[in-house]
């Protein structure tokens, strides 16, 4: 759907800086840990932390790596609708 709204390339780019920022996040998780909650209850604690681990190396190459292999992910599982339509194969005897 975004890529017929905004374009092949606009959409490429979002999805790319979003598994770039879960790659950063799992990393802030694992390595830092910091949960979901805390972002709630102390964001300081959370944003200086992230700021220093924007400056080191192992960061960057963790978040890096771990979002390559969930864009592996993206592009080599079927959709969603694929799921849906095996699921409607067994109602007619063919795929829709």
């Amino acid at each position: 759907r975004l890529a017929r709204a905004a374009g092949r390339a606009p959409a490429a780019a979002a999805v790319a800086l979003v598994l770039l920022l879960v790659g950063f996040g799992v990393y802030l998780g694992r390595f830092g840990r910091w949960n979901s909650w805390d972002v709630l209850l102390r964001p300081g604690a959370v944003l200086a932390d992230a700021a220093g681990a924007l400056v080191d190396p192992r960061a960057l190459a963790f978040s890096l790596l771990f979002a390559a292999f969930l864009g592996a992910g993206y592009l080599l599982l079927p959709p969603p609708r694929a799921a849906e339509a095996l699921d409607r194969e067994g109602q007619d005897g063919r795929l829709t």
